[in-house]
């Protein structure tokens, strides 16, 4: 015979195979609050995870599974990664990109440029959004959004510092300052950078 908690987790496994995730996610918080089982609490992340992803706009989901993120990219991960971005209100109104209309972060890319993370070129009126972002661009936008946001750790300090200040890693520590980074690492660095603020 299965215990009633076994019975309950196959349950949960066989909504979250169906894409039932907010009965499977219903199941497991019953499960880990009854049990106290460490693998209940860390699978029901794991299922958080996935409904999550599941729940985000196509676009997302290739800027994470990039192995060379791009500005929109880049963009696109900062705003759903980062709710002071994406709920950041008052902000000026940022100057027309002419080359963003047809890109799939045209609304990401538009909240980093009013935000002051990318310039549009003043005499072309392009922010490029194709262009890879290298580990020491990476750096140098982290450390903006920590500024600029206004975390605690960054107050008063030089943009430069704020990475160290806020112990949010470096991606110069793992990367050389032209090497691209992958999505899935900017996501991590950018999840560090969300705690933040």
């Amino acid at each position: 015979r299965f215990r009633p908690n076994q019975l309950g987790h196959g349950i949960a496994e066989i909504d979250f195979g169906r894409g039932r995730y907010q009965e499977a996610l219903a199941r497991y918080e019953r499960l880990a609050r009854r049990t106290n089982d460490p693998r209940y609490a860390a699978r029901l992340e794991v299922i958080k995870h996935e409904w999550s992803l599941a729940n985000m706009p196509a676009h997302y989901r290739t800027a994470l599974d990039s192995s060379a993120v791009t500005r929109e990219q880049f963009a696109t991960l900062l705003y759903w990664t980062v709710p002071a971005v994406r709920f950041a209100q008052n902000l000026s109104a940022p100057p027309i990109a002419v080359d963003v209309q047809d890109v799939e972060g045209r609304e990401e890319i538009i909240r980093a440029i009013a935000l002051g993370l990318f310039e549009v070129d003043p005499v072309t009126r392009r922010v490029s959004p194709h262009r890879s972002v290298t580990a020491a661009r990476l750096a140098t936008h982290l450390a903006r959004v920590l500024v600029l946001r206004g975390a605690p750790c960054a107050s008063g300090i030089a943009a430069e510092n704020a990475l160290a200040a806020c112990g949010v890693t470096n991606p110069l520590s793992t990367h050389s300052p032209d090497a691209v980074v992958g999505g899935r690492d900017t996501h991590a660095l950018l999840t560090q950078v969300a705690g933040k603020l």
